[in-house]
């Protein structure tokens, strides 16, 4: 690896004739408040105690052209750069500022030391060449004023704006304002606290192309926030796009891509770890991603590496929505309820299918709700998904790599396959169910809570009020009311037929009235299931507990049951031999079973024999 390492202070560093650009795919100014503290105390302490302060490691890329030999492409350094140029801007309008307390030969001499690292002549055209060269119109506009405007009057506009490095400069000139020039002393604490700042240390790396300067990038762990994988991804991969219209364009969408994901509270690593499942049918850790990446795309062509970039931002507002569930599906509800973030790989790659028309609304829904059923019966059995986490990983991972809809069905039913072991049997499902227990005086009793036992209500509620248009269930503001007395320790009282859902509002009402006044209450309440369980149990007995508690038991069986007969039917008639046979002799077949899968195959299958058998008698019989 060729490079070149300087130890330098920062005097010698800006005295450089180097402009410096930020490559357009880097990320934007991010410190805060926070990070400019800490580096001013830092400086502050140097100062007090005469030391000589480290600010890590700048790693640059030399430019490619000759006639721009004295630009560089800074690659790590960009959060440090940024704020060192305006901390230069601040000290010079306030040397400004208090022109006119000190002897102007004084202040000029300290202005034209400063404005002596903001710039420099390039030799052949004589013009001022910026040395941090930042395509920002606020800092373009700094940069101008410290260089050349006296009248500090023009600068009160900066301390109004909200742009980053208006506010950056504004908090460093009243930063710089209390610490230096609100004293006695202030021109000679000033002129330690610059001596101070220049002479801070730092390593300057200069690489003669990306990949070097790339790869010390990672290695070197400069002063700044910590990159997250999806930074250093961004950094990576977008350097193989030389096109910088191109660049800019790409270089939004990741933008928008990440502003997306923290407007809706999503680690943007979590995004990514659960796209790598996917992707790559990745099982590392997080902190492995970058590394899987790098040694991965290795050897792949410029284009695979635009195409994982394409797909990552093309992605991510499926997997929002998935994980926001803004389409109002009923397993991305569950997966929030239970927080089961290990099946995002998988509904991600129905998703993904669904989106490419490979498969079809019908299918994309009955899939979903197999997991659905699957889920509720697993959760119900206290199954850990260590079990089943790998399958996820891998199928969808094959699922998404599916060119067509037999290869989708293949998958999907090997997965549900493979995980059904993990699921009760009928018999045990049914006693799972029988045991759901909800109270709140006696904790130990209780086995469910109360989304969850909402949950499992909610398709009974929809189904009794059916055709009542008028009606809106809000089920998240619903509360579980116990219809005679939760009790401490009679058991009936916890089983799911004594249970109503009802609106917090109308629940307080009722406390703990006797069933003759909640039932009078319930025939005036505006809800169909509440009044319609009032107008058919004039009174309300522990026998009818038990009706109900059957009722509602053989509901939620029926509803949510996983059919595991169904997932053998279809493995067997997708590997049952005749029918591959078909599929390999008959192109017809072929396109049927690709874009309509094994039951139509089947169909078509089915009607050709029975064309064959009716040729065959016609012909023994003449």
């Amino acid at each position: 690896m060729s490079y070149q390492a300087e130890e330098m202070d920062l005097r010698t560093f800006f005295h450089q004739n180097y402009q410096y650009t930020i490559p357009r795919y880097q990320r934007n100014y991010v410190w805060t408040e926070k990070e400019w503290e800490i580096l001013i105390e830092d400086i502050f302490y140097a100062v007090k105690n005469h030391q000589k302060h480290f600010l890590g490691s700048f790693i640059s890329k030399k430019s490619n052209s000759s006639s721009n030999g004295y630009k560089r492409e800074l690659i790590d350094g960009q959060q440090r750069l940024i704020t060192l140029n305006v901390i230069l801007f601040s000290l010079i309008y306030l040397l400004k500022v208090y022109s006119e307390k000190f002897s102007s030969s004084r202040i000029g001499d300290r202005i034209e030391v400063l404005s002596d690292f903001i710039c420099f002549k390039d030799e052949q055209s004589v013009e001022e060449v910026l040395k941090l060269n930042l395509e920002n119109d606020e800092y373009l506009k700094l940069s101008e004023l410290s260089l050349r405007d006296n009248n500090i009057e023009i600068y009160d506009a900066f301390f109004k704006k909200k742009d980053t490095i208006s506010i950056v400069f504004t908090y460093f000139v009243e930063k710089f304002r209390k610490l230096l020039f609100e004293n006695e002393n202030n021109l000679d604490l000033f002129i330690n606290f610059q001596k101070t700042l220049l002479d801070i240390k730092i390593i300057s790396i200069t690489a003669d192309n990306y990949l070097e300067a790339n790869t010390l990038f990672e290695i070197v762990n400069a002063r700044g926030i910590p990159l997250k994988t999806m930074e250093l991804l961004k950094n990576y991969l977008l350097r193989f796009s030389d096109d910088y219209k191109i660049l800019d364009v790409e270089n939004n969408n990741w933008n928008e891509m990440l502003g997306n994901l923290s407007d809706a509270n999503i680690d943007c690593d979590i995004y990514l770890h659960h796209f790598m499942q996917m992707y790559y049918n990745y099982t590392g850790t997080k902190d492995k991603m970058y590394s899987f990446i790098k040694e991965t795309e290795k050897a792949s062509s410029d284009e695979n590496k635009r195409n994982l970039f394409a797909c990552l931002v093309n992605y991510h507002k499926l997997y929002i929505d998935i994980s926001q569930n803004y389409s109002n599906i009923r397993l991305y509800e569950y997966i929030l309820l239970k927080k089961i973030r290990l099946l995002f790989p998988l509904v991600l790659s129905l998703e993904i299918q669904f989106k490419r028309n490979i498969l079809s609304k019908k299918n994309y829904n009955h899939y979903l709700e197999m997991i659905l059923c699957f889920m509720i019966g697993f959760n119900l059995n206290k199954s850990t998904t260590n079990n089943i986490n790998p399958y996820i990983i891998e199928y969808s991972h094959n699922i998404y790599l599916a060119n067509n809809f037999s290869t989708v069905e293949k998958e999907f039913y090997s997965f549900m396959k493979k995980i059904s072991k993990y699921y009760p049997s009928n018999k045990k499902m049914k006693e799972l169910i029988k045991e759901i227990r909800y109270s709140n005086k006696n904790k130990t009793a209780k086995n469910i809570n109360s989304s969850v036992l909402k949950f499992l209500l909610q398709p009974r509620y929809l189904e009794i009020t059916k055709g009542e248009d008028w009606l809106d269930y809000n089920f998240d503001k619903m509360n579980v009311e116990h219809i005679l007395p939760d009790d401490m320790v009679n058991e009936n009282t916890w089983k799911i037929g004594n249970l109503l859902l009802l609106s917090k509002k109308f629940n307080n009402k009722l406390k703990n009235a006797d069933y003759s006044v909640k039932r009078k209450k319930l025939l005036s309440y505006n809800e169909p299931y509440a009044r319609n369980f009032a107008e058919k149990n004039e009174v309300f007995t522990e026998e009818k507990i038990l009706r109900e508690t059957k009722i509602l038991n053989d509901y939620i069986f029926k509803t949510y049951n996983f059919d595991v007969n169904e997932i053998d039917q279809m493995n067997n008639k997708i590997l049952n031999q005749k029918y591959i046979s078909f599929i390999q002799k008959n192109e017809k077949a072929q396109e049927v079973y690709y874009t309509k899968g094994i039951e139509s195959l089947i169909q078509m299958f089915d009607n050709m024999e029975e064309c064959q058998e009716l040729k065959l008698e016609g012909a023994l019989q003449e």
